[in-house]
């Protein structure tokens, strides 16, 4: 399980920051590493669940904690169906839905496809991980270029800085960055095909 002294310490040495330790502090590695989880998880291959749905359009989906943002819902819904049916929805909260397409039963069958927030414990309250070990670096580095943009809007705010640290930083968060976002979208082309291409999705 990765944690967030390790990946503090996994930063670091990213940044190369032993000569210069005291400017790069927790605080700072840790908004590095909360700016680039979302864009993480939304690249990774979405989870589904089934739902038993109230009786109206709008749906609830409050008990999963980890739900960090839909893909797409099934309805109406039954495990031996031959073909999943795509209904529109629109959003109400973070966890809570207005099916268009239709108005659900009590009982009815919902298939939910979702991106699941992605923990690291330690950071945020955080008691474990569900970082896969696979994207520790990846987040790694998407942390360190966040880190290293803060770091810019610091030494933008203090005119005493050398300006040819501020140009140095540039290009190295922008290659930071780059890999990121690089690895991020091999994740999803590396997404398995499941049966909701029967859905059009």
């Amino acid at each position: 399980m990765t944690a967030i002294v390790d990946l503090r310490s996994k930063i670091r040495a990213a940044l190369g920051t032993a000569v210069d330790t005291s400017s790069w502090p927790d605080d700072l590695l840790d908004a590095g590493v909360r700016q680039a989880l979302p864009l993480l998880a939304e690249h990774l291959p979405p989870d589904e669940e089934t739902i038993v749905c109230t009786a109206g359009h709008e749906q609830d989906f409050s008990a999963l904690t980890d739900l960090f943002q839909i893909a797409a819902i099934g309805w109406p819904w039954s495990d031996d169906e031959g073909v999943f049916r795509h209904v529109q929805w629109r959003p109400l909260g973070k966890r809570h839905i207005y099916i268009e397409g239709g108005k659900p039963c009590a009982g009815d069958g919902l298939r939910l496809r979702y991106w699941k927030k992605i923990t690291v414990a330690g950071l945020d309250g955080a008691a474990a991980s569900t970082l896969p070990s696979e994207c520790v670096d990846l987040l790694t580095t998407g942390a360190a270029g966040y880190a290293l943009f803060t770091r810019l809007r610091q030494i933008g705010e203090n005119p005493a800085a050398p300006k040819t640290a501020h140009t140095g930083y540039v290009q190295i968060a922008g290659h930071f960055l780059a890999r990121f976002s690089i690895g991020c979208q091999q994740l999803g082309a590396s997404a398995p095909l499941t049966a909701w291409t029967a859905m059009g999705l």
